[in-house]
């Protein structure tokens, strides 16, 4: 159920903009290594200078309908991930207890917060957490590396990247390239693992799931996230790479909301299942490279980037206002967790395919990008 107004949590204002950023979350639940710039809607013409590429849909109440069903429906199994995945992260690290927490931006905060007061809270150990950019084209924002490594550990031996899930793995060997790069700029021993809560690319190092399900925070924009943008780079600037805050959209807030209400869920737990095995791993991405492969011969694509796999990315990329999609794959037009991407298609008038033997139960096919924005 949405939450009552008087229960909405309060979105911390000029100090949300200030050194240790964190949105609208709580202070301690993030640091969110960006260079924020806060929009409040008190000036028409910051609001019209937001750049295309950033602005996000506004949902209907039908979808926002959807997301409340869906959010009460896959809350529980979201819990039990969450607590699968935390328990596998202290069974792993060195030591046996997690130091660091870095999530990757946009989609890895929610998963971050939770992840964070899931092992303060539930197995009772202290915890950083960060958030930092990587971008297709820039890669990753060493300037907030630089800056967790000299906060912590200097070789930054204690830095586990978390992220909410994988899709075809191109963000996954990003990761790889972009952490063996800064390793062997600044002498580091970073960790490039990425642990995430659905693998659906088998490319992980832990991943509590690879089933294909509807994890809430992939269900709204800067509204579940903190109230940020996605990030984008000024190469003109030596600073954080860039956000915007979204201040004047407080009132329709969820995050702390959908942090909360998962934290609840996850306090009533005990056993959980574990996380997957290698092999399991291993199988899940033959399946998904092997289908990859098909679908850019079938389609005719000029980059596996026009691909996007998963009930979780398809929204996300639905939910983008400049976000070019070509065609809405679909497993099952009747299942009710494809219900918000069909009501998204036919807003944006987006052609739907079924596709039975799809491994996953949604994917989405991109136009092929112009020069312009590539």
């Amino acid at each position: 159920m949405p939450p009552e107004t008087s229960d909405a949590p309060s979105t911390p204002t000029p100090e949300a903009c200030a050194t240790h950023f964190h949105g609208s979350y709580l202070p301690s639940d993030v640091q969110l290594l960006f260079t924020p710039t806060c929009i409040d809607g008190s000036d028409p013409e910051a609001l019209a200078a937001i750049p295309a590429k950033l602005a996000e849909y506004q949902p209907s109440e039908a979808y926002l309908k959807f997301f409340y069903n869906a959010f009460a429906q896959n809350r529980r199994r979201l819990a039990q991930d969450t607590l699968s995945l935390a328990r596998q992260l202290v069974l792993k690290t060195r030591g046996g207890r997690p130091k660091v927490l870095v999530s990757l931006a946009r989609a890895g905060i929610p998963v971050g917060v939770l992840l964070k007061r899931t092992l303060q809270e539930h197995l009772h150990v202290d915890i950083e957490h960060y958030s930092v950019s990587l971008l297709r084209e820039e890669g990753l924002d060493e300037q907030a590396l630089l800056h967790i490594v000299q906060q912590n550990d200097a070789l930054g031996r204690d830095i586990t990247f978390v992220d909410g899930w994988t899709a075809t793995g191109t963000v996954a060997r990003a990761l790889w390239q972009g952490i063996s790069q800064f390793n062997r700029r600044h002498k580091t021993q970073i960790s490039p693992d990425l642990h995430v809560i659905a693998d659906l690319a088998g490319i992980a190092t832990i991943a509590a799931t690879t089933n294909d399900y509807l994890i809430p925070s992939a269900l709204l924009n800067a509204t579940i996230s903190g109230l940020v943008s996605r990030p984008w780079h000024d190469a003109t600037a030596e600073q954080f790479f860039n956000c915007y805050y979204f201040q004047h959209r407080q009132a329709e807030d969820l995050s702390q909301w959908d942090v909360d209400q998962l934290m609840a869920e996850i306090r009533q737990l005990d056993r959980t299942p574990p996380c997957i095995e290698p092999d399991v791993r291993i199988r899940q991405q033959e399946t998904s490279q092997f289908f990859i492969e098909e679908i850019i011969e079938t389609y005719q694509l000029q980059s596996i980037d026009q691909f996007k796999p998963g009930l979780g990315e398809s929204t996300r990329l639905l939910l983008q206002g400049a976000a070019k999609p070509d065609r809405l794959l679909v497993r099952n037009r009747r299942s009710p967790e494809v219900e918000g991407l069909l009501l998204l298609a036919n807003e944006q008038g987006v052609t739907v395919t079924e596709t039975v033997a799809m491994p996953y139960k949604a994917a989405l096919i991109m136009q092929p990008m112009t020069e312009a924005e590539a």
